[in-house]
């Protein structure tokens, strides 16, 4: 998206990490392990205009949407997406016109680190999982193995995490022609960037 908007609550200290996620498997060094648990929360629903799609600060990998979109969505059938509500900041009661596009599945593993795309590599130290830095600056392509899609819904989000070495780690937003068709045809995309992928064959 290139829409921001708003910041999940509550912010002094970070504490709406507490409230949203699961922390269990959550490594403090990375960023890698958070499973939400609990609607997010945020001080106000925005004034939507033209734009139906945004992503708040500091969450780089969930989208929020207005009731136009959902029901476009709806109306389309798009696969492995749900929609939740989003509190407010007392979480005593939801917001208007806003939906939490929660997104179901992850792919299977496959991204093919190429250099252009994949800059660096990063293991952490603690918990030992891998983070990929990418750039679209140059512009290369992701790429992945075609079987890590396989069976996909319209959306998913990768197996793999995209981010430096501290604590941003993003599952980045995989979507279907037809979910790209839909939004385009009901001209709900003027707050989103699509850019293409690759698939490659096994060989």
């Amino acid at each position: 998206t290139i829409w921001r908007y708003g910041y999940p609550e509550p912010q002094n200290d970070y504490r709406y990490v507490d409230i949203t996620y699961d922390k269990t498997n959550y490594c403090t060094r990375c960023g890698i392990g958070l499973r939400q648990k609990d609607a997010f929360r945020m001080a106000k629903a925005p004034k939507w205009g033209r734009r139906h799609f945004y992503a708040p600060f500091w969450v780089e990998d969930e989208l929020f949407i207005s009731e136009t979109a959902k029901m476009a969505l709806e109306n389309a059938k798009i696969t492995g997406i749900s929609f939740r509500e989003v509190k407010n900041k007392k979480g005593s009661e939801y917001l208007p016109d806003t939906w939490q596009l929660y997104i179901e599945h992850k792919a299977n593993p496959g991204l093919i680190p190429d250099e252009g795309y994949i800059q660096t590599v990063n293991i952490c130290s603690l918990c030992g999982s891998v983070k990929y830095g990418a750039t679209r600056e140059n512009g290369s392509m992701q790429r992945f193995k075609k079987k890590a899609f396989d069976y996909a819904p319209d959306v998913v989000k990768t197996y793999e995490v995209f981010g430096g070495m501290h604590m941003v780690a993003i599952h980045e937003i995989i979507v279907s022609q037809k979910f790209y068709q839909t939004v385009a045809d009901k001209n709900l995309d003027k707050s989103l960037r699509f850019y293409p992928i690759e698939l490659v064959e096994d060989k």
